[in-house]
């Protein structure tokens, strides 16, 4: 059983405001007001029950001092005015005699910044070029089907060897018939072996290899 009695520190009650029985003679362990509400939790050897207490709870509470419904961002603006309230005013108020008035740097400082900050910005601009000019000599080098190409020149298969066979027995036809005409394969001069006249001083360069 659990009574509730209203204001009984303060007079003095005939009677309890409130009797609440629980069956099967259960055992109160613990009661608790639920805060600012009209609500009382019992738990007892057999779960937890609420009962409602009209009156209990607090009607006009303060939302200064604690505020049930507060939202996430009332809770951080409650927590920075609470800090606020614990430091001096000295330390968030600004000096009035400070206000208004310029630090007066030597020129010499301000020279020296300049220029620092002008060979800052003539580096940073030289290492942006550098890397623009890898970039500009990299550029098409990676592609994949240039890489492709690299990879089968070192690979020898049937097409290559007939590609090579041919070119040696173009070579092979080219000193047979110089050695028959006694010339020099296109694009070279006859040997001195060979039967071609001596070249004229006038004979174009284009008939060179018709000549000794």
């Amino acid at each position: 059983r659990v009574q509730i009695w209203n204001e009984a520190l303060k007079t003095k009650a005939k009677s309890p405001y409130l009797n609440h029985q629980f069956i099967n003679g259960s055992k109160v362990f613990d009661v608790k007001f639920c805060p600012y509400e009209d609500v009382l939790g019992v738990g007892h050897s057999k779960g937890v029950t609420n009962i409602l207490v009209p009156g209990s709870g607090e009607p006009n509470y303060d939302t200064f001092v604690a505020n049930p419904f507060e939202t996430k961002n009332q809770r951080r603006e409650m927590e920075i005015a609470k800090l606020l309230d614990k430091l001096p005013g000295e330390m968030i108020q600004l000096d009035p005699n400070a206000i208004g008035q310029l630090r007066d740097v030597p020129k010499e400082v301000q020279k020296e910044r300049r220029e620092a900050a002008l060979r800052a910005e003539m580096e940073a601009k030289m290492k942006q070029r550098e890397k623009n000019e890898a970039k500009t000599k990299m550029k098409g080098k990676n592609r994949a089907s240039k890489r492709y190409r690299k990879k089968q020149q070192n690979v020898i298969d049937d097409k290559m060897m007939a590609k090579m066979e041919a070119k040696k027995a173009r070579e092979e036809g080219y000193k047979k018939r110089a050695n028959e005409e006694g010339r020099g394969r296109p694009g070279v001069k006859a040997g001195a072996a060979s039967d071609a006249p001596v070249k004229p001083d006038d004979a174009p360069q284009a008939l060179s290899r018709f000549y000794k």
